[in-house]
């Protein structure tokens, strides 16, 4: 997955704002366009944005960091960041956009729908803030974000998915589906749902499993536990508790930290989104002032890597036994793509008529558009491996022909010479920190048609 991202070149500076750091970042709707105006509060500091979405906040002390925003027509949005080494934060909000599901009768109950989302109200089913029986129409507002949306790791109130279990237990949520409602009377004034009557139900895009209820705290900024729900192949009913955000999750405690470091080709920091991904679960962060980022995933035994976006590339964070994946992700500002680090480890052939041997510090490339893997030192060797298609972790034999299998060509500039790989050998494709590597084993290589040597070796390259 390749995003097009706006990103910024910043000197490796500590925040001096006295007494704090300063956060800043962007409100933007789920089209990703700035919303003028919003309220974006952490604690009892405050700002508002500007026609670009931008806030600015000085002096933010704690080391864990919440941030709310709240405009006219969204549902209010949480975000969660934290201050890991004393430079400026960048924490971005994504808001909800409302939508009315209709009227209905307090006293007589009754459901209205609206697209996915069902919301239904037994009799006397609404409280005053004062805790008063409500008796009248009430206005309903709504929204179901469902985890095959591309934006819910920047929609999930929070963004952490930290939960607190009705034991005590702290864990991460794996997400089916979350809804936001919100019930008004006729002057605005916001009614609450008595415990049991009302529900919101839904259909996932995916069975839920394990799934629970989940209310979003926006005091501490939390998933906690709120009971038990029902669910029907896909389809979800939840009991509607109080407070806006529900979620149909899973709890889990098999969790990993992601996190590293953004920069350009000369080290400096990129201040960045950073959004995480691995199929099932949708994360987004973004760097601070020093370029670094830090995300707590879950990640399932045996359960697919995490693509890792940023500043417009990927690279894969693989899906290991460690508790912590450690990333440098160094890109091109010029090219947007990831910078071309030197080759690590070597790839040798050895035999009377061509002995070849590629050093460390040869330059390496992966071309995704032509499947094809390119080694280059000093423009007078180059090996070049094509691939069937964009080459992935696995195995792959050798052919005499591209197109159907793994095909070798090698170059030698200066002497005017070509050596085909032929039939035969193994390449083995894996990810090592995030970059891609391939290993050789007993590749024939020809010169004039006869044997002229057996490549071997194991190439890391940086894109």
């Amino acid at each position: 997955m390749m995003l097009i991202a706006i990103f910024t070149i910043n000197s490796c500076e500590e925040d001096d704002t006295e007494g704090g750091v300063t956060v800043s970042g962007l409100v933007v709707n789920e089209s990703g366009q700035p919303i003028n105006g919003v309220q974006v509060a952490i604690g009892s500091a405050t700002a508002t944005t500007d026609a670009q979405g931008s806030y600015s906040i000085s002096g933010i002390s704690e080391a864990a960091i919440s941030v709310s925003a709240e405009a006219t027509g969204y549902f209010k949005a949480y975000r969660n960041g934290e201050n890991r080494d004393g430079s400026a934060v960048k924490i971005d909000l994504m808001m909800i956009t409302k939508s009315d599901l209709g009227t209905l009768n307090a006293d007589a109950g009754g459901s209205v729908t609206d697209g996915d989302i069902t919301v239904t109200a037994s009799p006397s089913g609404f409280t005053n803030a004062d805790g008063t029986a409500y008796s009248g129409s009430v206005r309903v507002s709504g929204r179901v974000i469902k985890d095959n949306d591309a934006n819910i790791g920047s929609l999930m109130p929070g963004g952490d998915y930290a939960a607190t279990n009705n034991s005590g237990e702290e864990g991460m949520l794996q997400t089916f589906g979350f809804t936001a409602t919100e019930f008004t009377d006729p002057s605005g004034n916001t009614l609450t749902p008595v415990s049991g009557q009302v529900t919101v139900s839904f259909t996932a895009s995916s069975t839920p499993q394990d799934a629970q209820l989940w209310v979003f705290n926006p005091v501490s900024g939390t998933w906690s536990y709120g009971g038990e729900l029902t669910v029907a192949g896909n389809n979800v009913m939840m009991p509607v508790t109080g407070g806006t955000y529900h979620n149909c999750d899973a709890f889990r405690t098999t969790t990993a930290i992601i996190e590293g470091i953004v920069t350009d080709c000369d080290g400096n920091p990129i201040v960045t989104a950073v959004k995480l991904d691995n199929g099932y679960a949708r994360y987004t962060t973004a760097t601070n002032g020093n370029g670094r980022f830090r995300a707590e995933v879950v990640m399932l035994v045996g359960g697919p890597d995490y693509s890792v976006n940023a500043a417009g590339v990927s690279v894969i964070a693989t899906n290991t036994s460690a508790q912590t994946v450690n990333l440098t992700i160094e890109v091109d500002p010029e090219t947007g793509q990831l910078c071309v680090d030197e080759v690590q480890g070597q790839f040798v052939a050895i035999g009377s008529n061509a002995p070849i041997q590629y050093p460390d510090g040869a330059i390496c490339a992966i071309d995704n558009e032509d499947n094809s893997f390119i080694l280059r030192v000093e423009e007078t060797l180059s090996v070049m491996v094509i691939f069937p298609s964009e080459p992935v972790p696995g195995s792959y034999n050798v052919g005499n022909t591209p197109g159907s299998s793994a095909y070798i060509s090698i170059l030698a500039y200066d002497q005017g010479t070509q050596w085909i790989g032929q039939a035969g050998g193994q390449i083995v494709v894996s990810i090592v920190g995030g970059k891609k590597s391939v290993a050789f084993s007993n590749i024939p290589v020809l010169s004039d048609t006869q044997v002229a040597s057996t490549a071997s070796g194991n190439l890391t390259c940086g894109n």
